[in-house]
């Protein structure tokens, strides 16, 4: 079976309400990303009920599964505080805290995660001995004549880009391959929740990790530990 085939299987069972919401994830994720299930959802809801505003203050099925979602990626993804050491150069206090930040989430999530040790590698944190992850850190920027922005340069070869928006505590996990050959990102607004951009679909997608962990296995990556975390 093909993947419009299977989304066709999933989209049938749940119009006819065989098969939740919270379960087409389980059901999809292999062959699709979390944001296209989850506009494939909202598509399913509208057939299914017109009438459910699933943007609205009520829950439809779509919204109930997005609230289910988030709980149980806080449970497995608490964030930790970061500490950055004052007496060292700010960037790269900032940049080693979140390097050590990402880890123990990671790890708290029931990765084997391992550090790279030195500042010139191609990737910070290598997972499940096969997915290369490269996280970055921004502090919020005032702009003179806008409201300013979250900034990261993106110049290493990594599978996964964790990013930390540091004045909030919230990360954004974007797949590499969906950078492109962008080497320079921006989030507009200081607070995520008003974020509606390019990068919004990515802010706390920590079930990303598990998929392009998947994706690195299947291509048969292997990567050399160093420095265990």
């Amino acid at each position: 079976m093909d993947k419009q085939e299977l989304i066709d299987a999933v989209r049938a069972l749940y119009l006819r309400g065989e098969v939740e919401a919270v379960n087409v994830y389980g059901r999809l994720e292999h062959v699709a990303s979390g944001a296209e299930i989850d506009g494939l959802l909202r598509s399913w809801d509208r057939e299914r009920d017109p009438g459910d505003q699933v943007h609205g203050e009520g829950l439809g099925l779509y919204n109930l599964h997005q609230a289910q979602r988030k709980e149980g990626q806080a449970l497995r993804y608490g964030r930790q505080p970061i500490e950055v050491d004052q007496g060292r150069d700010p960037r790269r206090a900032l940049a080693d805290s979140a390097e050590r930040e990402a880890a123990a989430v990671l790890a708290g999530a029931g990765f084997d995660v391992v550090l790279t040790p030195g500042y010139h590698d191609r990737h910070d944190l290598t997972v499940g001995g096969a997915l290369r992850v490269e996280v970055k850190a921004s502090t919020w920027r005032p702009a003179a004549h806008a409201s300013g922005r979250y900034q990261a340069l993106w110049h290493n070869k990594a599978d996964l880009l964790l990013w930390l928006l540091a004045d909030v505590g919230a990360w954004v996990v974007i797949p590499c391959e969906v950078l492109g050959e962008r080497s320079n990102l921006a989030i507009w607004s200081k607070d995520p929740g008003q974020y509606s951009g390019q990068w919004a679909a990515y802010l706390g997608a920590w079930h990303i990790v598990d998929q392009a962990l998947e994706q690195a296995r299947a291509r048969g990556a292997r990567l050399p530990i160093q420095a265990t975390f």
